[in-house]
């Protein structure tokens, strides 16, 4: 999984090669090449179309990454940034758990701190959470709990018996009820 500055690396790393590569191809090219030059001449072609080729399939890796970052984005919408954390919902998991109660939606959310957290001393990269939600009371409650290393593994789940808590005005918890109710 890339988070957006391995993205944004990757694209100057990208933007980098194609400059040297339009300043190295005049470089490449010899002036006045006669006799004895015509060996160096194929080898600087061969080492230009290597390199042209070198560029025409990082391009091609650059924009598969860049694409299926944009996917990832597009499955898990932000529904609020607190000062320690920034909150998702994944929308594609939006479900009614009880076909006789559609007053209760569950979701999956995803929580990515802004410090640096670990957990058994292993990083933390973000916590989900699957958390049910009564639209008609204006209540919520916690059922399962992941936290998520920096590489994005599994380092620990919780099946969680909650009650439901009343959701308060301006919180997170408001923030997604806006979202997903209906």
């Amino acid at each position: 999984m890339f988070c957006r500055k391995n993205i944004c690396f990757l694209r100057c790393e990208i933007l980098t090669m194609l400059y040297l590569v339009v300043k190295t191809r005049n470089f490449l090219k010899p002036h006045g090449c006669s006799g004895s030059d015509t060996m160096m001449w194929g080898r600087s072609l061969l080492i230009d179309k290597f390199i042209k080729m070198s560029v025409i399939a990082l391009l091609i890796i650059g924009i598969v990454v860049f694409k299926a970052e944009a996917n990832a984005d597009e499955q898990w919408k932000e529904y609020y940034e607190g000062s320690s954390s920034t909150y998702f919902y994944d929308k594609e998991s939006l479900h009614y758990p009880h076909k006789d109660n559609q007053n209760i939606i569950a979701v999956w959310t995803k929580t990515i701190p802004s410090t640096y957290i670990t957990h058994n001393q292993e990083r933390i990269g973000y916590f989900s959470d699957l958390i049910y939600i009564n639209c008609e009371e204006v209540k919520y409650r916690l059922t399962e709990m992941l936290i998520h290393s920096y590489s994005g593994e599994i380092i620990n789940r919780q099946m969680v018996r909650s009650t439901y808590y009343t959701i308060d005005p301006q919180s997170e918890a408001e923030a997604l009820y806006k979202r997903v109710c209906p």
